[in-house]
C-alpha cells in the first residue's frame, strides 16, 4: 500500500512501472517458469525494504512511551533492531527448513509446505529425481527392460551409470515406441514433466494402479514409477493407438 501513497515519494513510480512491465511480459508468455521471476526480484526486495522501514517507524511511535525514561537513541533504535532481527531470523529458518531444495519453499500465503511443488513444477523439480529413479529401476528391472520417460537421454545416462547398459530408454510422448512396451517395463511419471502428450496416459495409470515406487525431494514427492503388468499394459497400448 505504501507504493500508492504520495508520501512515499516519486520513486514509487519506478517500482510500479517495473512491476507493470514485468507482469505484462510474464502473463502473455506461453511458458510459465519460476526463473522468469528473477527479473522482478530486485523490485520485490525494494518494496519489502520499504515495508520493513514503515513497520519499524510504526512500532517506534507506538512503543515510544515505554522508552520514555530510557536513553532516547536506544529507545528509538530498539523496535527497529528487533524487527530487523525478526525478519532475518524468519528468513534463515525458512531457508534451513527446505535446504537444499530451496525452490520448493512456499510461504504461508501460498499454502505452505503442503503445497510445495504445486506451482510451476517444471522448475521446482526439473530432472533432479531421475538419477534416484533409474538407480532403483536398475535394481528391479529384468534384462533388456524398457523405460518410458520424457527424458530418455538422461535416463540412458543414469542407467549406464548404474551398470545397466541393457536397459532401453524411450520417449513417453512417442506412441510408436509405447506400442512396443511389455509387462515388466517401466513408466516414469515425473511431476515436472506433465504435458498434453502424456497427460491422458498418466492420469489413466494413476486411476488404475499404484506406482511401484516413488522418489521424493526432501519431503515432497517428485516422481512415480510404474511397473507395467498385463492390466496396465493394455492402458498403455490403448493410449498409444
Amino acid at each position: 500500500p505504501q507504493l500508492f501513497r504520495r508520501k512515499t515519494g516519486d520513486g514509487r513510480y519506478f517500482i510500479l512501472f517495473w512491476l507493470f512491465y514485468w507482469a505484462i511480459a510474464f502473463m502473455f508468455a506461453g511458458g510459465k517458469f519460476t526463473r522468469y521471476y528473477t527479473t522482478v526480484l530486485p523490485c520485490v526486495f525494494i518494496a519489502a525494504a520499504l515495508g520493513i522501514e514503515y513497520a519499524g517507524n510504526f512500532f517506534t511511535r507506538q512503543l515510544a512511551p515505554a522508552f520514555a525514561g530510557a536513553n532516547a537513541s536506544f529507545g528509538r533504535a530498539s523496535p527497529r533492531l528487533a524487527l530487523i532481527a525478526l525478519v532475518l531470523l524468519a528468513s534463515a529458518v525458512a531457508s534451513a527448513k527446505v535446504a537444499p531444495h530451496y525452490r520448493l519453499y512456499i510461504n504461508l500465503f501460498g499454502g505452505g509446505e503442503a503445497r510445495a511443488g504445486d506451482y510451476f513444477p517444471h522448475d521446482e523439480f526439473y530432472d533432479a529425481p531421475v538419477r534416484d529413479a533409474l538407480n532403483e529401476i536398475a535394481r528391479r528391472a529384468r534384462p533388456g527392460a524398457r523405460v518410458a520417460s520424457e527424458t530418455p537421454g538422461l535416463a540412458d545416462y543414469y542407467a549406464d551409470r548404474a551398470g545397466r547398459e541393457d536397459i532401453e530408454s524411450i520417449s513417453l510422448s512417442d506412441p510408436a515406441a509405447l506400442g512396443g512396451l511389455h509387462a515388466g517395463d517401466f513408466i516414469v511419471a515425473a511431476r515436472g514433466r506433465r504435458y498434453h502428450s502424456n497427460e491422458a496416459l498418466l492420469s489413466a495409470l494413476e486411476r488404475a494402479s499404484a506406482p511401484a515406487f516413488s522418489v521424493s525431494l526432501g519431503g515432497t514427492k517428485a516422481v512415480d514409477v510404474y511397473a507395467l503388468d498385463d492390466s496396465t499394459l493394455g492402458l498403455v497400448r490403448g493410449g498409444a493407438r
